[in-house]
């Protein structure tokens, strides 16, 4: 009876667990598609992509009195203007759209992908980005080593190794 008890209360608490950490990282959802509009926020992440012909942004939007904040996965198409890089603020006017599920049954599920990276939507930008302020000097340093290396990286390989 005392293992039978203690297997439950076990079975509870990896329960409530699992449950804790969803609720955790959970990120307000977009569950239908929205016309181009105009959004402003802080690039965090910032991935180039043939050869710097498309890029993906990751943009962290601030809170405001009727929106809380979000993480959005924006497609561009051609080259950056300069100073667009992580740390800065600029401002895109993109299409955007609920994270699509899996393509096949047991594929990889972006959508789940998504919810623990704390994306809340993914779209397609309309023209290039304004940078409305450039990422201060001091930003994270790592992040700039790290575009730098992976900028080097796809120069000296070529677009489609280097990627």
């Amino acid at each position: 009876r005392p293992i039978l008890v203690g297997a439950g209360l076990l079975l509870a608490l990896g329960l409530v667990a699992a449950d804790w950490r969803s609720a955790r990282v959970a990120a307000p959802r977009l569950h239908h598609r929205l016309t181009a509009a105009p959004m402003e926020g802080l690039v965090i992440g910032l991935t180039r992509q043939d050869g710097g012909a498309r890029h993906t942004m990751l943009l962290r939007r601030d809170a405001s009195s009727i929106d809380p904040e979000v993480t959005l996965r924006i497609g561009l198409d051609g080259p950056l203007p300069q100073g667009v890089e992580p740390g800065a603020r600029v401002r895109v006017v993109a299409t955007l759209g609920p994270v699509p599920g899996p393509a096949l049954p047991g594929a990889h599920d972006p959508a789940r992908s998504a919810w623990f990276d704390g994306v809340s939507a993914t779209g397609r930008a309309t023209g290039p980005p304004t940078l409305l302020a450039p990422a201060p000097a001091a930003r994270l340093p790592l992040a700039r080593a790290r575009q730098q290396l992976g900028d080097a990286i796809a120069r000296r390989l070529g677009a489609d190794a280097g990627a």
